[in-house]
């Protein structure tokens, strides 16, 4: 479906059907925002926790050290 075939649709609805479109799609778009921030947060923290393991303090290994 193109954009300009929902554009039309939409236009066609009642203004009560608009309103509960407008409802969901609010309650969508911020469902999808915190999902976002949320993932933010953890990757945050992930790359925290990752710098802290493996920071300036930590020895280099060689391949041959991965290996055993």
């Amino acid at each position: 479906m193109s954009a300009i075939e929902i554009e039309d649709q939409i236009k066609s609805l009642a203004p009560d059907e608009l309103q509960k479109l407008t409802d969901w799609f609010v309650q969508f778009a911020l469902r999808r925002q915190e999902e976002a921030r949320e993932n933010e947060e953890w990757t945050d923290l992930a790359l925290k926790n990752f710098a802290m393991a493996y920071g300036d303090g930590e020895p280099e290994y060689s391949l041959a050290d991965i290996k055993k």
